[in-house]
């Protein structure tokens, strides 16, 4: 779709793009070809979009899939949608996809999906994809387009490795398929982006993984490591699992780790052995009261 091609649709429904929805319209062709083929799209597929938007991608989608389930925020896009993609295999639901479970929208296409694909509204992203990587009936590839920062921090290694990191890597596989710069949008957004693919670690091996230590437990520890991430991971845990420095000092040794070390300098890997070595072995009893550090 050009630019022009657009603004007249844009014309047409009586739409200003909303900066605080993050409509930012794709404009590019060739972006649109490498989100659907990063997607590995078959008739067999049942694939939830969200944020449609004017349709570009849906109707890529409706064409390759069995079934279709979109949900829009906007009323005057979903007024287009419904008059655009007519198609029997497209279902539209309007509202925030933060407000619906992934179970009442799988219902759309039969119970389950297969794919995620989305240019989401990037003030959501963290949101979206904490959703749909922890609920079980989520799809098992999602493919979004996100800021580059995004795609970066979920991608990264150390001694880079944020939180958010941890936690995508923890839950699936993630990899950049492309980047896209701001001309391929309209309006342009104030970042460059880039097209992700994620596939969820299958459900079996996170099971195995979480007999051992329990995700919530992980996850804590996660959290107590980067709470401040200027310091040292030593005091991070020690303030946050309320520990005593002694015994944190000895999981982290024991574990195979520096004491000097921040939470970034740990892989994935690092952060399962740690916490395996303090919940699992139940490492060090918790002392009387969050030690003063």
């Amino acid at each position: 779709m050009t630019r022009e091609e657009l603004h007249a649709q844009l014309k047409k429904i009586g739409l200003r793009p909303a900066r605080v929805r993050g409509q930012n319209f794709l404009i590019d062709d060739g972006v649109l070809r490498d989100i659907v083929e990063a997607a590995e799209l078959t008739r067999d597929d049942r694939v939830l979009e969200i944020g449609p938007g004017l349709g570009i991608l849906t109707k890529e989608l409706v064409k390759r899939c069995g079934c279709v389930a979109a949900v829009e925020i906007d009323s005057q896009l979903v007024g287009h949608l419904v008059a655009a993609v007519s198609e029997p295999n497209f279902h539209l639901v309007e509202g925030d996809v933060r407000s619906f479970t992934v179970a009442e929208l799988a219902r759309l296409c039969g119970g389950s999906f297969t794919k995620l694909v989305a240019n989401i509204p990037y003030h959501i992203t963290s949101e979206v994809l904490e959703k749909f990587l922890e609920d079980p009936l989520a799809p098992p590839l999602l493919v979004l387009l996100v800021q580059q920062e995004v795609a970066r921090r979920i991608t990264a290694r150390p001694p880079n490795l944020s939180r958010l990191g941890v936690f995508i890597q923890y839950l699936g596989k993630p990899e950049i398929a492309r980047m896209v710069g701001r001309q391929s949008f309209f309006p342009p957004p104030r970042v460059t982006s880039a097209v992700v693919r994620l596939r969820k670690n299958p459900a079996d091996a996170l099971a195995r993984r979480e007999r051992r230590v329990s995700r919530s437990d992980f996850f804590r520890l996660v959290r107590s490591g980067f709470s401040a991430p200027r310091r040292k991971l030593l005091g991070n845990l020690s303030r946050g699992l309320g520990y005593s420095k002694e015994m944190m000092s000895q999981a982290l040794v024991k574990a195979g780790l520096s004491l000097d070390l921040r939470a970034e300098a740990l892989s994935l890997d690092d952060w399962i052995r740690l916490s395996q070595m303090i919940f699992e072995t139940g490492f060090g009893k918790k002392n009387s009261g969050i030690s003063g550090v």
